[in-house]
């Protein structure tokens, strides 16, 4: 729901769509979500990065991303490891 969310309003609504995509990749982290797939996450992910980058804070939204990432188990958990490439500072 909150994936989605973040897609549906990434366009009119921004920063709703930000902080709901990182709510959701949240929530992803610590594990909660049923048979969760990279997909789940991309779908969290890709319209929080299309909103933030188009409001010029993709940096920003990418360390908080990196952030949460890390904050559960030890950064073993299904963010780290499908956005491991994407959260690279470049």
């Amino acid at each position: 729901t909150l994936a989605r969310a973040a897609r549906d309003h990434a366009e009119s609504e921004p920063s709703f769509a930000i902080e709901a995509g990182l709510c959701a990749l949240d929530w992803l982290a610590q594990g909660y979500g049923y048979d969760i797939t990279g997909d789940d996450v991309w779908a969290a992910y890709l319209p929080a990065k299309a909103a933030a980058e188009r409001m010029g804070i993709g940096a920003s939204v990418r360390g908080r991303v990196r952030a949460t990432a890390a904050r559960y188990f030890k950064g073993e958990n299904c963010v780290a490891r499908v956005l491991s490439r994407e959260l690279v500072d470049a």
